[in-house]
């Protein structure tokens, strides 16, 4: 199990963190206002994606500092939505680094990471907003995670995180051992935490030719 479970009670555009496409709009062109949107429309499938978990592993470099803010800030939304398990993720294509953890235990605890397999972040990514699973178990997608049945990860829900040229880098998420309907109330909670995580991330990010941080 890589989480213990428990019972619940009753910014802007630019290229700052060096990942956003160019985009140079000369006399009479026309504005340019979602480069990342507009590079994405005419590049392959698979060398986007590849452009996007490379620029999601360059904040696997971000300093113990930084790290110890976002385990306080995923402490902070497991407590504010009740959940056991709250997480801030980079999504790569090969595994799910936890920049910031809560409640996770185990080998995923000590590795801070899991299989892009293990997880359900990857279903958020794509989706680029909010996703949310009440039983994983009687999904269609996810009820053949292994982590499923041996880890009770049940139910959850997942905010997209954004560099600053609007890329979905990862995400920040609840995990609960049981099925969860969350209301709304709870999911807008959730998306004001992942804006705060990501002002944070942005806070910490520095152009690609200053890294490593």
């Amino acid at each position: 199990m890589w989480f213990q479970p428990r019972r619940r009670g009753g910014d802007g555009g630019g290229d700052g963190d060096g990942c956003a496409p160019l985009c140079r709009a000369g006399a009479g062109a026309a504005r340019c206002t979602g480069g990342w949107e507009l590079l994405m429309a005419f590049e392959d499938p698979a060398v986007a994606e590849h452009r996007r978990s490379v620029c999601a592993a360059r904040y696997l470099l971000l300093p113990a500092a930084a790290r110890q803010q976002l385990d306080v800030l995923a402490r902070c939304t497991g407590e504010l939505l009740q959940a056991p398990v709250a997480v801030v993720s980079a999504v790569t294509d090969c595994a799910v680094h936890h920049l910031g953890q809560h409640g996770v235990r185990g080998w995923a605890a000590r590795t801070r990471a899991v299989p892009v397999e293990f997880s359900f972040c990857p279903a958020t990514v794509s989706a680029g907003g909010t996703h949310v699973i009440v039983d994983a178990r009687a999904d269609e997608v996810h009820r053949a995670n292994p982590l499923v049945e041996r880890s009770q990860m049940i139910s959850y829900a997942g905010v997209a995180l954004r560099d600053r040229s609007g890329l979905v880098i990862g995400t920040h998420c609840v995990i609960d051992a049981c099925p969860r309907r969350f209301g709304g109330h709870e999911l807008r909670l959730l998306q004001e935490a992942a804006q705060q995580v990501q002002q944070l991330l942005h806070r910490w990010a520095r152009p690609a030719r200053e890294a490593p941080w």
